[in-house]
């Protein structure tokens, strides 16, 4: 069947599209990548003296996870949605889009983690917390995945190759939007608990640098990820199918940087010099009690950031 000028004409308009989408998919992926590049260099002098000496824990392993893993599994995915990938294959492209889903709720779930493991320790690693944050941790982990296993069955069936391009492509489902609901209520989970016990605090006087460290880039960690996961609800909810990459490769670059950041910071303002802690009612006017942290030669001992120091109660005449 010979094709008319006209459907000539709508199967280039559709091609100069879909090249137009992919442009901006890669420019966004490539200035994502170089950030995280940039950041990974210039913060590699802090990693060395505040990470690598330390004993291997879960926060160390969700660290190193978030820090490598991460940076080379986007880095092949880069290069299948470059152009420039061989054996592009209608088998390969189904599998491509299986991984790559899950390697994108591996990657929240992980940094979600390492928030968590700061929630718990805010709380002084109370045990009935800590199986709170698990429990809820799970539920939303669960959620995600049947959520994203039941949408990948229509992403597969209808995933193409694009030979002009020499990139996969499938339609977005409808309902793919929804994978992300999950992670948005727990992050408003964690930021509850959190805010629950700044309330707590804010009725006594306390200074500390592993507390103001944990408020707050726990905060800004809510903020940030909570806008990434927001602006990927909507890419995949009501932006054009074009930008569907956005999702993984930009969000995931910037919330690797940030989720790295949160455990150096945190480690760092472990090892700060001696400070006196002053412990008080915000409704008196003179402190209660005084408390003074002087800094343990086992600063590297992350099992809790609130083990770091060993605290001296001394009267003041209360």
């Amino acid at each position: 069947m010979s094709i008319t000028a006209a459907q000539a004409a709508a199967e280039l308009q559709q091609l100069a599209v879909a090249i137009h989408d992919m442009m901006v998919n890669r420019m966004m992926a490539y200035s994502g990548f170089s950030l995280m590049v940039f950041d990974w260099f210039l913060t590699l002098p802090d990693e060395i003296t505040l990470i690598w000496g330390a004993r291997w824990t879960a926060v160390k392993t969700a660290y190193m996870i978030n820090r490598y893993l991460i940076p080379v599994l986007l880095s092949f995915e880069i290069y299948v949605w470059s152009g420039y990938a061989t054996l592009i294959t209608l088998g390969f492209c189904r599998n491509v889009f299986a991984a790559q889903s899950f390697i994108i709720v591996a990657f929240y779930a992980n940094v979600h983690w390492m928030v968590s493991l700061r929630a718990w320790l805010l709380w002084e690693r109370r045990s009935s917390i800590g199986f709170t944050i698990i429990a809820v941790f799970l539920l939303y982990l669960l959620a995600t995945c049947l959520i994203m296993g039941k949408e990948l069955g229509p992403i597969r069936r209808t995933a193409q190759v694009i030979p002009e391009m020499n990139v996969c492509f499938a339609e977005v489902p409808s309902k793919l939007w929804t994978v992300w609901l999950p992670s948005i209520l727990y992050e408003v989970f964690i930021v509850i608990i959190t805010i629950t016990k700044a309330f707590k605090h804010s009725k006594n006087i306390i200074h500390s640098p592993v507390l103001e460290t944990l408020y707050r880039d726990g905060f800004l960690y809510f903020v940030f990820i909570n806008l990434s996961s927001v602006m990927n609800l909507l890419v995949w909810g009501v932006a054009p199918q074009g930008y569907f990459l956005l999702a993984i490769f930009f969000t995931t670059a910037l919330c690797q940087v940030v989720g790295s950041r949160m455990v150096m910071d945190l480690r760092s303002a472990g090892q700060a010099k001696p400070v006196e802690v002053v412990y008080g009612s915000a409704f008196h006017r003179h402190p209660v009690a005084r408390v003074v942290a002087y800094k343990t030669s086992e600063v590297t001992d992350d099992r809790g950031f609130f083990e770091m120091n060993t605290f001296s109660r001394e009267n003041d005449g209360y």
